[in-house]
Parts: structure tokens; sequence; C-alpha cells
């Protein structure tokens, strides 16, 4: 396996200034991933090929090769997952407890242990959950001896922090929450990359069953190509066993950011409300319908990939003429996939201003807000990090995000490493130092 050249750590450090995410710094992360999945490239069929033909005068990838999704399937041909990769029996440590239909609810602060037990700085000491059994749901308070890892997802991780106090403050009175932490962007950022499905060959748009040519070996449950068109758009093919094959646009890097927030407490009917925003920058609407025209053009253009499709071809309105647009934009926004890849709710940062954690994925503390700590510089809340795709300060320039995920995971885990072992040394050196006058 070979990294692609564009790939989202050159961003995060050149623009972002990360450098514990630097390519190099990276690279260990990045194998052990490859190694924990095994990933292989989809076998190859005439379809697949003939979709390479047809784009190949609009893609900004000429080698093939380097088009093939291979981070989706493991060597066995099956779909990854991160249960199936890291929950293995024989690679899982005996010490490792996973409790299934349970859900944490909030975190525990040290401010509800006895006043005695308390440490100076606010720290996180635990969490609430919520089992649910076949007659019975019961809440557990789980109790760390060192730190809690949120790996929720882009969703259910700042909703977690947002329930237990830490988000913005405004928001959380509002939803009668109490505020532990003014944490002014969880839940903001939140980056969708909106996909448009423009072709399924199962099914035409009646609803009647089309007959499409076989063309073996069976079909796989992820897109097996994905190439990019530039302005951050791409296109896919997919083979799907129940749905049949598809074209897809990705844009992969979108202006628009939703967020993720607690409703008030006079309007609330749901836990948590998701605006997902999409579609909403121009740019972005601009750089969807431009893809699609292309991909369109060039795919009904090709006899041969047309042939593979037993001779359906991409409904799609023309552009010519604003009227047409407006047709293009109405379709556009009625076909859009809007809940694809969510990322960057709880984004790395610099400080509190404009971040949630830093790029250990440790949780700033607002250090105006805490006795004592004011003009004292960074400070964390103790015994907390967040180590999933909500960490995303930018998004990457392709769709394969369950690559950055796995990767996410990985350097997350060498970075809690690291700081460990230096607490240790740091002890180490204090207990065997001579603070002696000689």
């Amino acid at each position: 396996y070979v990294e692609p050249s564009e790939h989202p750590w050159k961003d995060w450090e050149q623009k972002s200034g990360f450098t514990d995410w630097s390519p190099a710094n990276m690279a260990n992360s990045i194998t052990r991933a490859v190694e924990m999945i095994q990933p292989r490239a989809p076998v190859e069929n005439d379809r697949m090929k003939a979709f390479d033909g047809a784009i190949s005068k609009i893609s900004l990838a000429k080698n093939p090769a380097k088009t093939r999704v291979k981070w989706c399937i493991d060597s066995n041909g099956s779909r990854v997952t991160a249960a199936g990769v890291y929950l293995k029996e024989e690679t899982v440590s005996s010490s490792l407890r996973v409790m299934t239909n349970t859900r944490a609810l909030k975190l525990i602060f040290n401010s509800s242990l006895p006043e005695e037990e308390q440490p100076e700085q606010v720290q996180v000491v635990g969490a609430v959950l919520e089992k649910h059994g076949t007659d019975y749901i019961k809440q557990i308070k789980c109790f760390v001896s060192a730190e809690v890892l949120l790996c929720c997802g882009s969703i259910l991780t700042p909703s977690l922090l947002l329930h237990s106090g830490i988000g913005p403050r405004d928001d959380l009175e509002r939803a009668d929450v109490e505020c532990i932490v003014d944490s002014p962007h969880v839940g903001r950022n939140l980056i969708i990359q909106p996909s448009l499905p423009l072709f399924a060959a199962s099914k035409d748009l009646k609803g009647n069953r089309i007959d499409i040519p076989q063309c073996g070996p069976a079909l796989q449950s992820v897109a097996p190509v994905k190439v990019p068109l530039g302005s951050g758009a791409e296109a896919a093919l997919f083979q799907w066993n129940r749905s049949g094959i598809m074209y897809a646009i990705t844009l992969c890097t979108p202006k628009a950011r939703g967020w993720v927030m607690i409703p008030p407490i006079e309007t609330r009917k749901i836990d948590l409300e998701i605006h997902l925003n999409v579609l909403t920058e121009p740019n972005d609407v601009h750089r969807m319908l431009n893809a699609a025209s292309s991909l369109c053009n060039a795919c009904n253009a090709d006899s041969n990939l047309t042939k593979q499709f037993g001779g359906h071809l991409v409904d799609w309105p023309s552009q010519r003429n604003e009227n047409k647009i407006e047709d293009a934009i109405r379709k556009l926004s009625e076909q859009i996939s809007s809940t694809r890849h969510p990322m960057g709710t709880c984004r790395m940062g610099h400080s509190i201003a404009d971040g949630v954690c830093d790029s250990k994925g440790r949780v700033f503390l607002n250090v105006k807000e805490v006795k004592g700590f004011e003009g004292q510089g960074l400070r964390y809340i103790k015994g907390i990090r967040c180590a999933d795709n909500s960490l995303i300060p930018s998004p990457p320039s392709d769709s394969h995000v369950m690559r950055i995920a796995f990767t996410i995971g990985e350097r997350i885990s060498e970075l809690i490493l690291q700081d460990y072992e230096n607490r240790a040394t740091a002890k180490w050196i204090q207990a065997n130092t001579s603070h002696s006058p000689s």
C-alpha cells in the first residue's frame, strides 16, 4: 500500500500548523493501520475499465491503478469495519471489556466527588452509562484511573460533551444544561461531503427494473473506483448487490459548515439537533453542477460504457441556458445525499479560541473562567480526549475518510503513550535528582 500523494496530513501541518500530524510523524500510524486492515485492490471487471476510458478526458488521475479504492475491502474480500479489524479474539487484550446495548449519557467530573477527593484542576473521572436489557434499563457509573477516550463519531462525540456541560455557554443555558466549560466550538464546523447519485442501473426513473448485461465477478459493497475531477469533486462507480450499478459525484471539500446542538428547553422534542447546511454555499452548488455535467457528458458519449449498461444513459438536465440551470439546481437539491462522512465537530485548534481539542486530542479548558488559572496559558480538562473524525480541522481532498478514522485512532494512541512515557521519565528524573546545596 502506498499513501496517496494528496492526503490531509500535509494540509494539517502546512496550513494549520499541527506538526504532530505531519506526513513524517504519521508514517508509523499509517503503517499500523495498513497492517491491521490488510487492504486490497478491488477485483477488476470490464465495467470498471469502461468507466476508466469514459472519464479519462476529465479525470485528474491518468493512472487507473491510482483510482482503485483499497481501504474498504480486506484481504478476504469483506467490507472493512473498525470492530472487524480491532476486536478480533486473537488481537484483543483480555483486560478489554466490551459492553453491548449500552450508551454513554454524560461525563462525570471531579466536582461530583466528595470535596476532600477533588483535585484542583477540572477533571473528568468517569462516565454515566445506560445499559439496555431485555426487560430493564439501568444506569451505571464507570470511574477511570487515567482517561476517558471519546470515539463516538462526529455527531455523538460533541453530543456527549454538550450533554455533559462542555460547549457554548449560551446554547447550554438555553438547553437548561449546567455549563462546566464554556467551549464555543463544540458541535460547530460540521463537515458533510455531499454526494449526488446520478445513475442507478437497477431501476429507471419510474421504478421499472432495468436489465444490465452481466459483468462478473460478483458486485462489491463499496465503490471500487473513485476518480478526482478537480475543484474538490470526485466521481465514483458503485457496484452494489442490492442497489445495482450507480455513478455518483461527491464534493470532498465543501465550504458549507453545519452544527450540532441541544435544542432549547422550551422547544425540545429530541435530544439533539443536527443542522447539515448542505448546499448553502453558492460555490458548493457551482462545483457540484459542473462536476455532474462533466461526468454525464463523458459517460453518455462513450459507446463502450453505455454498452456495459445496456444502452441506458445518465439523465441530467442540460445547463446551456438559465432555465436549464434552474432545472439542474432543482434536481441537485432533490437528489443530494446529505449524511455522508460527517467530521470536524470537535476540531483541533491551537487554543479554545479556534478549536475544541489540541493536536493530541486533549480538550481545552477555558482558563478565563477557572479561578487561579487566569493568564497561565493553555490548559486542558484533565482525564479526557477525543479520538475520532470529529478532530478533523478541514475536509480532506478525497472521500476516503475511513482511512483517516483508522489513522487518527492509531495516532492518538501513539500520542497517549508518548505522554505517559514522558510523565514517567519526568517523575524518575525528579526522584533521582539531588537538590542538596552541595
